[in-house]
């Protein structure tokens, strides 16, 4: 499934741990279902997507739990 979505419709990028070692994040929307993005491939791809976030003033937010996989990578 394929959707455009614009900076000005994104309120939040939340990043998180799922299982023991894998990254994933959360695209909060003003409008509508938020989008989960799961295990990443290629792993960068979750720098990429804080980098467009600092970019366009968007706010991230990041567990503690995410911050611990980021210090092991």
């Amino acid at each position: 499934m394929k959707k455009e979505l614009y900076p000005s419709q994104i309120n939040q990028l939340k990043f998180t741990r799922v299982g023991w070692s894998h990254k994933a994040a959360f695209i909060k929307v003003n409008k509508g279902i938020h989008i989960p993005l799961a295990v990443l491939e290629p792993r960068k791809a979750y720098d990429h997507l804080i980098e467009f976030g600092e970019d366009n003033d968007i706010t991230i937010y990041k567990t503690k739990d995410y911050e611990i996989l980021e210090r092991m990578n």
